[in-house]
């Protein structure tokens, strides 16, 4: 499992992209969640532009709640701790 810090180390770190690519497949759901309330639960220390930052909400609210793409950011996590193992 990931602390809340290292699962924005990473992203930050290795996946902005993919961040925006989920933020894109999942768009109309994004939207769709009231993201507001999670959102006073984080501790980002990022300025962000909003996509980002709806996108790593999004990433949060699943990995947490165990939402219905918790599968798929496990395995986005593990592949960003994948890359980091490669590039150390």
């Amino acid at each position: 499992m990931f602390t809340e810090k290292e699962r924005l180390n990473l992203i930050m770190s290795y996946g902005l992209e993919e961040s925006i690519d989920l933020y894109n497949k999942y768009y109309d759901e994004i939207h769709s969640i009231d993201l507001k309330k999670f959102k006073s639960t984080m501790s980002i220390q990022y300025d962000l532009p909003q996509k980002l930052a709806d996108a790593i909400y999004f990433i949060e609210y699943h990995y947490k709640n165990r939402g219905t793409h918790f599968e798929e950011i496990m395995d986005f996590f593990n592949t960003l701790r994948a890359i980091e193992r490669q590039v150390m």
